[in-house]
């Protein structure tokens, strides 16, 4: 993962009501800027649309890709100064991420274990969730602007810092478990396993000194 030069960036969460129904999001016809915040960090990030172009054969140019997308949104997840809408941001990245390696060949394992890890972080949101407040989309000001890949559900205000924590031993369990596939396969294949465990064990570090 490439450093992060301090910088100021600005997050806006903006609070949509949902839809009657499971999932469903109705923006209506304005968002409305519910906090605007400054945080200490600056990053250059793929936008949510961008494939990430990884091939099944790892490679080092694949796994610097997958890390680098994984440290920018740890980044943009842990600079969110509403912390109820911290959870659901790294799931909704990690998510987003494994859709997006390929079933097949090196990049499967890698694949299932954080679909695995988003699958445990959504159930951390859901049980501790906030029914009285709604979804909210996390974005970024600036020359890079970036938004999070789907509408954040909050957790109550007392479960957001037990809720972090949780995700964080989550994401912890993934990098231990990419560590251990890492000694599978070949000497190429190690490498980029072990570059995006060390991108996660990054993201544990932001995640819990926010």
């Amino acid at each position: 993962m490439r450093p992060l030069p301090q910088a100021a960036l600005a997050l806006l969460l903006l609070a949509l009501p949902a839809r009657a129904g499971e999932g469903g999001v109705d923006p209506g016809p304005d968002f409305v800027p519910d906090k605007a915040v400054e945080a200490g960090v600056d990053f250059v990030p793929a936008t949510a649309a961008t494939p990430l172009l990884v091939g099944r054969a790892a490679d080092a140019d694949g796994a610097a890709r997958i890390a680098a997308e994984l440290g920018d949104a740890f980044a943009f997840c842990s600079a969110i100064a509403d912390r109820t809408y911290v959870a659901d941001c790294v799931g909704a990245y990690v998510e987003w991420v494994a859709e997006r390696l390929p079933a097949t060949g090196d990049y499967a394992a890698m694949r299932d274990t954080l679909a695995d890890a988003a699958r445990r972080i959504d159930a951390i949101v859901e049980q501790s969730r906030d029914p009285a407040r709604p979804r909210g989309v996390a974005r970024s000001t600036g020359p890079a602007p970036r938004e999070a890949p789907r509408p954040l559900r909050p957790v109550t205000p007392a479960a957001a810092e037990p809720a972090v924590a949780a995700v964080a031993a989550v994401v912890e369990d993934a990098q231990l478990t990419l560590l251990l596939s890492a000694d599978e396969g070949s000497p190429t294949r190690s490498l980029a396993f072990q570059e995006v465990a060390t991108s996660l064990d990054e993201g544990i570090t932001l995640l819990l000194s926010a």
